[in-house]
């Protein structure tokens, strides 16, 4: 019968931890880690003294005792001292170990016994050093053999032979390349149950930590490869160097020893992987019986750790599940359960698609409040379900035109939420080429009829609002609007013939589509709104009613138009009474602000004395613009632009900063910036404003020549220059470049 990994470590690896146990009560643990880690380099120390051997030549250097003598003393004054004072040799006796993480895990693992009164946050400091330790002792097993052999490679190249100091140098990394993975696995061995530990100490007592890696199965394996090409490399040239037969005496001892080192390594790197899957099994099957599943491993490989870490997220999931299920059920409880299970999974998906898909719509809402031309608009839309049919839209069209739409698809939930999406679209498409309603609803309607396939159809209001604020409007079976007018404080109602869209084609309805004509008055609102608001209804089978809608649309008419829009949705809302709503819900309010639409009369007047270079009146009219409107950024460009052809440098600057801040990308206000700073000999702000204007517009000649002429105010004669040189390359006939060059070059 083999005998198994573990059944091995019951004589080879008790009496290795033995060694460790016992200088861990006496020393300390990190030194216990060290001492026995540092084992291993007697057999590697026989490993490389064959190569060095067989190829370095000391009889030809004359070296050889000095490189006994100094290796010797460099081992022992050097290296053996400082590695392990490094890890605690000299701890109790008040010489602190070299790093913080050292001196922790000694303060609180004495006598190889961890300290239970550890408190939590010290105890996750602790894990995480035990973790690091491994490296830690890598890292040092590589710093100081590396001083020793750093010293002897020297000695030879200077004292012996150059190919002596090369072999040395060749030998002594391989050994410690070979040392520093075996101080690694055997190190990972030594502190794992001591991290196991505890790990279950701050599982018990409820607290988080994060398991980290060190290395990977795959790595290890690779290392182990290379060793094995190394050492045939070494094999080779102890041969080649020396002629030596390959079963000589020094090759064959040098094969045992190689085999030896590969046999200890592979030993190890299996009986972490053995361990590991025994442990997962032994998890495994606790889990299975009702136990918890913890699973806890002692190594520090990539892949087990992710495997503890899936397994320990399977087994929560498994114990919350027992956890809530009854003890014992039935048998066709259990498969109806099951099959409740499933489909709870199936609806939680179409859940989540659906709420995905209601983002997706509420996305193609446009955000409001919006305003265009002093006209506020203002909208809200409530889904009875995840996604709905209702929709609104504000869209921009030509000749500075502004297109209002509410429409309301019939039925509901995912097929009414396509159907909106292709009205959006459609009215999108028809708005690019028409202005007139009828035609908009004529040309949208043929879309539809060539799309919709079922018997889905939707009612729409469209009304397009000019420049002038003249108003042109068409209703597809949608509820009318209602226009509240200022000056009267009454209700109008804008209403056309016309047939819902999308349910017979063009041919068949003829001319049903009609438009009619209003106006907007300054003040005035106008309220679209679809069926969910009159017929909601409360707990009392009550309608909420078009009665309440216009009172409340009265009510609200002193009010700003946001708040006017949320004292209607609080009404609403407090009628329902918590009623789920039977219906999709959305408005749009809009209102022509008296206050935007003064400011805009200003900006006009503003904008017609500015072409007549009536500037100063030009600034009184902007500024009124501004006060009433400071989001007005047409009003402020163009204020600014007056304060600098009245040589108002300080005013032009404050509204520039102010737009720029704004706007940052727009070239020509930093370009004017710019200019206006330098008129005030800030150059070094102009050189900024200007900097910015070129990187927006690299080939803008007016900013090339401001940015010349700051440069030369700020002797930066070349720079000067070379934006000269840029001018005349674009534009070889500027005057004003020419002369500023020729000024620049004497």
């Amino acid at each position: 019968m083999m005998i198994s990994i573990q059944k091995f470590e019951t004589w080879a690896i008790k009496p290795f931890f033995a060694i460790f146990n016992f200088i861990s009560e006496r020393i300390t643990y990190t030194f216990a880690i060290a001492f026995t880690t540092s084992l291993g380099g007697f057999i590697i120390a026989a490993y490389i003294a064959l190569f060095l051997y067989a190829t370095v030549r000391f009889d030809v250097s004359n070296t050889g005792q000095d490189f006994v003598i100094l290796f010797s003393g460099m081992t022992l004054f050097i290296y053996a001292p400082l590695y392990y004072i490094h890890f605690g040799l000299l701890y109790n006796a008040g010489v602190p170990c070299f790093t913080k993480r050292l001196s922790l895990i000694n303060t609180y693992i004495v006598h190889n016994t961890l300290h239970q009164t550890i408190d939590d946050t010290e105890a996750v400091r602790l894990l995480e050093a035990l973790e690091h330790l491994p490296r830690d002792n890598m890292t040092a097993a590589l710093i100081y053999p590396s001083i020793v052999m750093a010293g002897v490679c020297v000695y030879e190249a200077i004292k012996g032979a150059f190919t002596n100091a090369l072999f040395l140098l060749l030998g002594i990394s391989s050994a410690i390349f070979i040392y520093v993975f075996l101080t690694y696995i055997v190190a990972e061995l030594l502190s794992g149950r001591m991290r196991r530990k505890i790990k279950w100490l701050l599982v018990k007592r409820g607290i988080s930590f994060n398991e980290r890696y060190i290395l990977s199965i795959r790595g290890k394996f690779i290392f182990i490869n290379i060793m094995v090409l190394v050492a045939m490399l070494e094999l080779g040239l102890m041969i080649y160097y020396n002629n030596y037969d390959i079963f000589s005496p020094i090759p064959i001892l040098f094969i045992v020893i190689t085999g030896f080192i590969v046999f200890v390594i592979l030993f190890f790197y299996l009986l972490s992987i053995e361990e590991s899957l025994s442990e997962i099994e032994s998890a495994a099957i606790d889990l299975a019986r009702g136990g918890s599943g913890s699973l806890f491993l002692p190594y520090l490989d990539k892949e087990l750790i992710n495997t503890s870490k899936g397994f320990l997220a399977a087994a929560y999931e498994v114990n919350d599940i027992r956890r809530n299920l009854e003890q014992k059920v039935e048998e066709r409880t259990k498969e109806l359960n099951q099959a409740l299970t499933a489909l709870k999974e199936k609806n939680d998906l179409i859940a989540k698609e659906l709420k995905i898909a209601a983002s997706i719509q509420q996305g193609i809402l446009p955000q409001t409040p919006v305003v265009f031309n002093a006209i506020k608009v203002i909208a809200y839309n409530r889904a009875s379900s995840d996604i709905g049919g209702d929709l609104y839209d504000i869209i921009r069209m030509p000749n500075d035109c502004l297109g209002i739409l509410i429409a309301d698809v019939s039925g509901h939930g995912i097929p009414a939420a396509l159907i909106s999406t292709m009205v959006k679209i459609s009215f999108h498409e028809s708005c690019r080429k028409y202005l007139l309603p009828r035609r908009i609803f004529a040309d949208v309607n043929n879309q539809l009829v060539n799309i919709i396939r079922t018997q889905e159809y939707a009612t729409v209001f469209f009304m397009v609002i000019f420049p002038t604020y003249d108003v042109m409007y068409a209703n597809g079976s949608h509820r009318k609007a209602l226009v509240c007018k200022r000056n009267s404080g009454r209700l109008e109602y804008w209403d056309t013939g016309g047939i819902f869209l999308g349910a017979l084609p063009n041919e068949e309805i003829g001319g049903l589509f009609e438009d009619n004509f209003g106006i907007l008055e300054p003040g005035d609102r106008v309220f679209l709104y679809t069926d969910g608001l009159p017929e909601s209804r409360n707990w009392n089978n009550e309608e909420f009613g078009d009665e309440r809608v216009e009172k409340l649309l009265l009510e609200t008419l002193d009010m700003p138009i946001d708040d006017a829009k949320e004292y209607i949705i609080e009404q609403w809302e407090k009628f329902l009474g918590g009623t789920p709503p039977r219906d999709d819900m959305t408005f749009v309010l809009l209102e022509l602000d008296p206050i935007m639409h003064k400011a805009l009369q200003h900006r006009e007047k503003g904008q017609e004395l500015y072409a007549q270079k009536k500037y100063t009146l030009a600034i009184d009219e902007l500024k009124r613009g501004v006060i009433m409107n400071p989001e007005d950024m047409t009003s402020l460009l163009l204020l600014a632009r007056s304060y600098i052809y009245t040589r108002r440098y300080s005013n032009a600057v404050v509204h520039l900063t102010e737009y720029v801040a704004k706007k940052p990308d727009d070239s020509m206000a930093q370009y004017l910036l710019a200019i206006a700073q330098y008129k005030l000999h800030n150059y070094e702000e102009a050189y900024k404003a200007a900097a910015h204007s070129l990187a927006l517009r690299p080939s803008y000649i007016p900013a090339l020549y401001v940015m010349a002429a700051i440069c030369a105010s700020l002797h930066k004669t070349n720079e000067a220059i070379e934006y000269c040189n840029k001018i005349l390359e674009a534009d070889p006939g500027n005057i004003k470049a020419q002369k500023l060059l020729q000024k620049l070059k004497h």
